[in-house]
């Protein structure tokens, strides 16, 4: 038990020795003119965040539709990329590293598309 604690103290030790990279943005703009509005962000390391939206008209109110991105690179050195949409439709992102659904096996989408043609058969019928 005392190896274990000695040796987690020395891996921290050195993680914590570890030279650490200062950060600094490179890039930083913003507009905003009260009906739409952009900002980009880099940093030295690499990271990126862009951003822009606009007012529009949702049934009687306004709302705001918001499309944007962020990249960087993860420590296992892979580049991660981001792209989103945000409006009246829900947080819309993408990118290639989200899980996405299987398939729907074909005998199972077999099934669905005669339920669903069945289903306009008898709404056509009254």
């Amino acid at each position: 038990m005392k190896f274990v604690a000695l040796a987690l103290v020395a891996i921290v030790g050195v993680a914590v020795a570890r030279p650490q990279q200062e950060v600094t943005v490179t890039r930083s703009e913003f507009e905003n003119d009260g009906e739409k509005f952009s900002w980009v962000s880099e940093l030295s390391d690499g990271q990126k965040q862009e951003q822009s939206g606009f007012l529009k008209q949702i049934g009687e109110e306004k709302g705001i539709s918001i499309s944007g991105s962020y990249s960087y690179t993860s420590p296992e050195g892979e580049l991660i990329e981001l792209q989103y949409v945000a409006d009246e439709h829900g947080f819309q992102p993408t990118g290639k590293h989200l899980p996405t659904s299987p398939p729907i096996p074909e005998a199972i989408q077999k099934a669905l598309d005669i339920i669903y043609k069945n289903a306009e058969s008898a709404g056509k019928k009254h």
